[in-house]
């Protein structure tokens, strides 16, 4: 087994199910559970796992606790299907937005507007966490199998031939 995956193995057997809690650290800021772990890694001394694959579990943890946070500033339909279209249906007008931002900024000359940007971008991050979340998938996981097929995809880095043979759809 090799150190990541005996990582995981132990994180996952130490805090649980995939949807891991937060904890108030006693200064007043909640930490997600991934950053509980990694810090009794880190204090434990462990050589279990490599400075990159504590903060790649911090990453995960800091999904995972943006995911639950939006998700109780959502008004979610009981109904399954209906939730899941009005989210996919939010994702699209969301992007559409992002879209037209740049549309703008390229095409029509506008000024560059981060501000804007960046809150088009949290509108489109927020949906995104809620439809994941009506497919019963936390952030990280997504952002993880993302990472893995795009690490398969492009091994090496991006390249043209590697766009178009595309070796993880064959």
């Amino acid at each position: 087994m090799s150190a990541e995956a005996l990582a995981r193995a132990l994180f996952a057997g130490t805090l649980g199910a995939r949807r891991l809690g937060s904890y108030e650290d006693g200064a007043g800021f909640y930490r997600s559970e991934a950053d509980r772990f990694c810090r009794a890694v880190e204090d434990a001394g462990l050589a279990l796992v490599t400075r990159k694959e504590l903060d790649a579990l911090r990453a995960a943890g800091l999904l995972d606790d943006y995911q639950r946070h939006a998700l109780r500033t959502a008004a979610l339909a009981e109904d399954l299907g209906f939730r899941r279209t009005i989210l996919g249906l939010g994702v699209a007008g969301e992007a559409g937005e992002v879209a037209d931002l740049v549309k703008k900024e390229v095409g029509h000359g506008h000024p560059e507007d981060r501000d804007r940007m960046r809150a088009e971008l949290g509108d489109v991050l927020w949906y995104v966490a809620a439809l994941a979340d009506a497919y019963g998938l936390a952030l990280s996981e997504v952002a993880a199998h993302n990472t893995a097929k795009l690490t398969r995809r492009y091994g090496a880095g991006f390249s043209s031939e590697a766009s178009i043979t595309r070796v993880d759809e064959q």
